[in-house]
């Protein structure tokens, strides 16, 4: 009978001797021996259903099943059981992975198989989108109704097939019942049976909540006496939050009806003094004789008119307060807050409740979107650049790969004589090549990151090289002034004669530089374009120029300089040898012509040979004849 209709839930136990009831897990495992066809296998499977089978397994037993189901779980899969330790038995894990195994081994021909090929490919997706979800809700619903209830279920909001727990497995069979039934309330009943559903997913359930899942508990028993929704549906919930809720209601109702009180006191406190100034009013003293000819019986009578209205007001407020009070005493909706509640309807607290959750889930997911943004925004900063590079290349490949895919599934899917082939094929290069495409990318971005490194390092090299070499170049042109100044001072002619020397070499090494500039700038213009070469020719031929220029100008001011020092040390030589000769004239006195000029030519001789040797340690004139 199991090869014909496949898995019966029963089987004949050994030990008691007797045909007995299959549990879940030995039932998910039975289904198994249809497809395992090795005798080794078969024989483990069989070994782990009969330790299924037993109420408590020790410890060793434990270990046993644990090991058969490692062992078949290589070959075979997912077996969607495991070993229970704290209850020490084995269990049937409630997994898309098994429940789709499961129905591989149910469904016959191949046109189902493929559909449950289909679905285990979709299920294993991170996230599907509008089409994927309503591809798998289409395969779903094709397949239950061949095949009963499958235990799986598309989650839109997460956008995965996911596997409905025990509770969703009875409310999914008893909209089945309900849909497939001719009642006439039959979309309320669905309505009721979705709100039920919800309050059963709630953490917990105020006392309202909790009576309004009993009475549609009961009326859908009530309508479908087959549905065998009970109370224990939602169990563990119904009184978890009675007692907190009761003690809120009741403060809440001491706190109203204190207030009401208090408001009814003053109310009737009012209508006592308008009652007292009424009766005033009517006294002798405003309804004689010369009350109504000085008119103050009229304006009393106004008053007595005006203090009605106010006490027809005052009752009117003091009636409704004391229906309210009396509301709030009976417990009746709204009596708390004063307002006339209009209950709202089932489809109302479904719809209600649904946007809450879309609400909810819609928050979550941008939330889980954008801390998903922030967290590869992080991992690319901590990445190199070529990491980063070669990871887009690979994303671009994969979701390229993707939409490729996406197009040639949807070609294939029609009808044979209406595939386009061409396309097709064209598609099938595309995704073929991708791989190979990418790779190339990725060699090229390796290569373009290994000529930055070795650029980068060049440059390093080269920026050092200038470094060295401009201190080379301060060293020795700072050893150059020096012997420049040693010699203007022993002998200034010698010092003016390298000036003019070293002027000249800068000035012809200048003009070499820019000979140079414009040959390098000519040539670089030829091609249309200046490559990295061709700008450090440019950036050496300028940098010469500059030097040389700076160079030629420094020791020609250096020329002025010293040649302006060598006519202030003449001039004042002149001066020196002026001052001699006078004096010594003047020192002659009033002895012969003769005399006087023998004595003279003497003493400007020895001034003389003074003057020079002055004029030498100064700045190296000739000396006067």
């Amino acid at each position: 009978l199991q090869k014909k209709y496949g898995d019966l839930g029963i089987t004949i136990s050994d030990n008691a001797m007797r045909i007995t009831a299959l549990g879940a897990a030995a039932s998910r495992i039975g289904a198994m021996e249809l497809s395992v066809k090795d005798d080794g296998n078969l024989d483990k499977l069989r070994k782990l259903k009969e330790l299924s089978l037993e109420v408590t397994l020790d410890v060793d037993q434990q270990n046993d099943a644990e090991r058969l189901i490692g062992e078949l779980s290589k070959k075979y899969g997912d077996l969607g059981v495991a070993v229970d330790r704290t209850a020490g038995k084995i269990v049937r894990l409630n997994s898309v992975a098994a429940n789709l195994r499961e129905l591989s081994i149910k469904v016959s021909g191949t046109e189902d198989a493929d559909k449950v090929s289909r679905l285990q490919t979709l299920s294993q997706m991170p996230k599907l989108d509008a089409s994927g979800i309503a591809e798998a809700n289409t395969l779903l619903e094709q397949l239950r109704a061949k095949y009963g209830e499958l235990g799986l279920s598309v989650d839109t909001a997460r956008g995965r097939i996911v596997a409905l727990t025990e509770a969703q497995r009875q409310f999914t069979a008893a909209a089945q019942i309900i849909q497939s039934g001719n009642d006439p309330q039959k979309e309320a009943h669905l309505a009721q049976l979705e709100r039920l559903k919800q309050l059963a997913e709630q953490e917990k359930l105020t006392a309202a909540e909790q009576r309004e899942a009993q009475e549609i508990s009961n009326a859908l028993n009530g309508a479908y006496s087959d549905l065998g929704l009970g109370i224990d549906t939602i169990t563990g919930k119904l009184n978890l939050a009675a007692s907190a809720q009761d003690k809120f209601n009741e403060a809440m109702k001491a706190a109203t009806l204190g207030e009401l009180d208090a408001e009814i006191a003053e109310l009737e406190s009012n209508l006592k003094e308008l009652q007292a100034e009424n009766e005033a009013l009517l006294s002798f003293w405003n309804n004689n004789l010369w009350s109504r000819i000085s008119g103050r019986q009229e304006e009393a009578q106004k008053k007595i008119e005006a203090n009605g209205d106010r006490v027809m007001g005052y009752r009117q407020k003091l009636g409704a307060l004391q229906k309210r009070r009396q509301a709030l005493l009976e417990g009746k909706p709204g009596a708390t807050t004063g307002e006339e509640e209009k209950p709202a309807t089932t489809e109302e607290k479904v719809e209600a409740e649904k946007q809450r959750r879309r609400a909810a889930s819609d928050n979550a997911d941008t939330a889980a979107k954008r801390v998903a943004e922030i967290e590869k925004q992080l991992a690319r900063e901590r990445k190199s650049e070529l990491e980063n590079e070669i990871e887009d290349i690979i994303a671009l490949r994969d979701e390229y790969k993707q939409l490729i895919q996406t197009m040639l599934d949807y070609e294939k899917s029609k009808p044979d004589r209406e595939q386009d082939k061409a396309k097709i094929r064209e598609l099938e290069g595309k995704l073929a090549g991708a791989d190979q495409t990418a790779k190339d990318r990725i060699a090229r971005a390796r290569e373009k990151a290994a000529r930055k490194m070795k650029d980068d390092v060049a440059s390093y090299r080269e920026r050092f090289q200038e470094s060295e070499q401009s201190v080379q170049e301060r060293r020795a042109e700072a050893a150059q002034d020096r012997k420049i100044d040693e010699t203007l001072k022993s002998d200034p002619a010698a010092g003016q004669q390298m000036l003019q020397e070293l002027i000249a070499h800068y000035q012809k090494e200048a003009a070499a530089a820019k000979a140079r500039f414009e040959k390098e700038l000519r040539d670089a213009q030829a091609d249309g374009k200046i490559d990295d070469t061709e700008r450090r020719k440019l950036d050496d031929a300028h940098s010469a120029y500059a030097r040389s220029e700076s160079l030629a100008d420094k020791y020609s001011e250096r020329l002025r300089s010293a040649q302006d020092g060598t006519l202030d040390a003449a001039d004042r030589a002149s001066k020196t040898q002026g001052a001699f000769l006078a004096a010594a004239l003047e020192n002659l006195g009033e002895s012969s012509a003769a005399d006087r000029t023998a004595k003279a030519t003497e003493t400007i001789v020895a001034n003389t040979k003074k003057t020079n040797t002055l004029l030498k340690k100064q700045n190296g004139m000739g000396t006067f004849a």
